[in-house]
């Protein structure tokens, strides 16, 4: 993780001691140039007030994600599972905070006790809650079902 990817910022909720919790674009410098799928889907970083990483979002996707296979196919290159490549890159696109009531205060942008924030990754429709010590997101996405 380099400084360049954490200052390029799309979204961000503001911490009590001064840093922020962001997501940063998955695009750096030169905005042809994509940054590596690891960095890609693990977007969110916390910043201290002065802007030097303290976490690098972790995923927790409890089999809801193979993270294995998909990097397996990746590192196949040409001779991998192209439908597999082209999904592989599933960045969280959101922040959100909810308080324990399940309002929606995200229009603040700031972080206070007893709220829990949330990501989306909107290319697989994943939501993540996330620890704002650890850096884990656990994947709580509820399966979709059907009634047929």
């Amino acid at each position: 993780m380099t400084d360049d990817i954490a200052r390029n910022i799309s979204i961000s909720v503001a911490l009590p001691d001064g840093g922020v919790i962001a997501i940063s674009n998955c695009l750096i410098g030169d905005e042809d140039e994509i940054i590596p799928i690891y960095d890609h889907n693990h977007n969110i970083f916390r910043l201290d007030k002065n802007g030097n990483v303290l976490w690098q979002v972790q995923r927790d996707d409890k089999g809801a994600i193979n993270w294995e296979r998909i990097m397996a196919e990746v590192d196949k290159g040409d001779e991998g599972d192209p439908e597999t490549i082209r999904h592989a890159r599933k960045p969280f696109t959101t922040l959100y905070l909810l308080d324990s009531e399940g309002n929606d205060l995200t229009k603040t942008g700031k972080w206070v006790d007893g709220l829990t924030l949330y990501g989306l990754s909107v290319n697989y429709g994943g939501r993540y809650q996330i620890d704002i010590d650890t850096g884990i997101a656990t994947n709580i996405t509820e399966s979709p079902t059907r009634d047929w």
